[in-house]
């Protein structure tokens, strides 16, 4: 360092007074631009490997959130060899399970958030629960499910408070839903498709809102809809198909909001759409086919016409009531197209439904408009009078009960 001429003469506590004073400034400025990069903000690659955890951690000890997503391992090691991953506490992408083989998800113990999905696809192990993402309390995309053939059980999921969206897929011996008692809403839909053990949905008991679609198919086990008790608004279309021995949509007899389409197709055991009775309007079709004990639409009458966009009423054989006011409305007044066939007498064409239409409107008005028939005139004591001269107060009564005050000037 070069100093001035007069620095010769200052003291020498001073001249290390400056220098000391120098290489804290330059310290303190390291120290802060380490303290900014904590994470990698740039450069990173779109997925890691567990195995390059280890890596990470020592390049960037001060960080706990990976920067993309994390593929789980296809080679037969488990999560807890490699234990640099319980230095994460969240993942800023996926967490993906492509025919990996793990157990269990130990290894992932200290994991609280994930912004994407948690992808768990046709895992080659015995994978009976989750187990070890107990502390995980936010997923932001999907959790998806797909042929987990050894799943029995979610529970592991811990204190779930936020998800995505919820897809089950062929997971064959699942019988419980667990993880998912706090969660409101699923913005992405819900979809149970093939999950032939499970016997109804409980485990959704706050669930209120579904921002997309939700979707019921080819679920053997499943006799009822109960756990979604709560669920008032569908934002998508309302799918439940080919559930063998569903029996009733009881459950959603709190839903009021439909912004997509009603499908209800292959229940051969469901015998009443009376669960849908709170719906009052759509955006979407009705398609109503192949559900053979359904004798009656009663369920569906608070949906106003104008908001059908296409009607399919088919193959249901023991189907024999179709009649509804706002069906009628939407026949006789042409607001859409329909298909209506291979139903029961009564409900086996457009022709044969829009009369029926008309009959019933036909016999309402004369129901309900009949020319009331005079039957007796009394004075007031009660006496039958059989002339009403003028000035006289008497009292009509009429055949349907009604009585009239009248008098003649």
């Amino acid at each position: 360092m070069k100093f001035g001429v007069n620095d010769k003469n200052r003291k020498p506590h001073l001249i290390m007074k400056k220098i000391i004073f120098l290489l804290l400034a330059l310290s303190y400025l390291t120290v802060s631009n380490t303290t900014a990069q904590v994470c990698p903000q740039t450069d990173f690659p779109s997925y890691y490997y567990c195995s390059d955890i280890l890596e990470f951690v020592a390049e960037y000890p001060e960080c706990s959130k990976l920067p993309s997503s994390l593929r789980l391992p296809y080679d037969g090691g488990d999560l807890t060899n490699y234990p640099a991953l319980l230095e994460l506490d969240s993942i800023d992408g996926n967490i993906i399970c492509n025919e990996c083989e793990i157990t269990s998800f130990a290894g992932l113990a200290n994991l609280t958030y994930v912004s994407g999905g948690v992808h768990i696809d046709e895992p080659h192990s015995d994978l009976v629960n989750l187990q070890g993402l107990n502390n995980l309390y936010y997923i932001g995309g999907i959790l998806s499910l797909s042929e987990c053939s050894d799943l029995i059980s979610t529970v592991g999921l811990g204190d779930l408070t936020y998800l995505g969206g919820l897809s089950i897929t062929e997971s064959n011996v699942l019988v419980d839903l667990i993880g998912f008692e706090n969660i409101e809403s699923l913005i992405h839909g819900l979809a149970i498709d093939e999950a032939i053990s499970l016997e109804d949905l409980q485990g959704f008991e706050s669930l209120n809102y579904i921002g997309g679609n939700l979707v019921i198919r080819d679920n053997d086990s499943m006799s009822s809809l109960e756990g979604l008790n709560s669920l008032k608004t569908i934002v998508g279309d309302l799918k439940i198909d080919d559930n063998p021995i569903l029996l009733e949509l009881n459950a959603l007899s709190n839903l009021n909001s439909l912004n997509g389409s009603i499908y209800c197709q292959g229940n051969n055991a469901l015998q009443s759409l009376e669960g849908l009775a709170a719906i009052t309007g759509l955006n979407g079709l009705i398609k109503i086919r192949y559900n053979e004990s359904l004798e009656s639409l009663s369920g569906l009458e608070n949906i106003d016409a104008n908001s059908i966009l296409d009607l399919t009423l088919s193959n249901c054989v023991s189907l024999n009531y179709c009649s509804l006011d706002n069906f009628c409305q939407y026949l006789t007044e042409n607001i859409g197209p329909s298909s209506i066939n291979t139903n029961n007498i009564g409900c086996n064409s457009e022709i044969e439904v829009t009369n029926i239409c008309q009959d019933i409107s036909v016999n309402l008005i004369e129901t309900v408009f009949p020319e009331p028939k005079l039957i007796r005139m009394i004075n007031v004591f009660g006496q039958d009078q059989q002339l009403h001269r003028n000035g006289m107060l008497l009292f009509y009564v009429y055949d349907n009960g009604e009585v009239e005050k009248r008098m003649i000037h």
